[in-house]
């Protein structure tokens, strides 16, 4: 059996314990690395075409990073839908942190603002996945004001 300079079982030594220790530590780090960037990764877009055009019913939007985001209502004027943000989420609302993850999406795409659809119910040339069922369902529009 390997002892230490200190005369002690391999492992009984607090120095070799700390370099398994270590080790270990070292081994799970590229686990870490992913499952903290696997959370910071962008939001993708869905297009449409044709775009439908919707005028929409009035409300007031909530501004994060620039950008506008119809949670509660829809802007009341005509706008085109340019797409969806490609993955959906369950819960009651979007909160600012979402909208900041969605605001580059919005303005690389070439929207002005984003309109939150709730539910399953139709949207305007939306794919949806085959488990995006039920009323909490959040989507969100990615529109452009006529």
């Amino acid at each position: 059996m390997f002892r230490s300079a200190s005369k002690q079982p391999f492992f009984m030594d607090p120095l070799a314990s700390r370099v398994v220790n270590a080790g270990m530590k070292m081994r799970f780090l590229p686990l870490i690395a992913v499952l903290i960037f696997a959370g910071c990764a962008s939001p993708k877009f869905q297009s449409i075409s044709p775009h439908a055009v919707v005028k929409g019913t009035g409300g007031s939007p909530v501004v994060v990073a620039g950008v506008q985001f119809w949670q509660e209502a829809t802007p009341k004027r005509k706008y085109a839908i340019l797409g969806y943000v490609d993955d959906y989420w369950r819960g009651p609302a979007f909160d600012d942190f979402d909208f900041r993850h969605f605001a580059p999406v919005v303005t690389k795409n070439g929207g002005d603002a984003g309109v939150v659809i709730r539910g399953d119910k139709p949207a305007p040339g939306l794919v949806r996945q085959k488990d995006e069922v039920g009323d909490d369902i959040l989507r969100l529009q990615v529109i452009k004001y006529l």
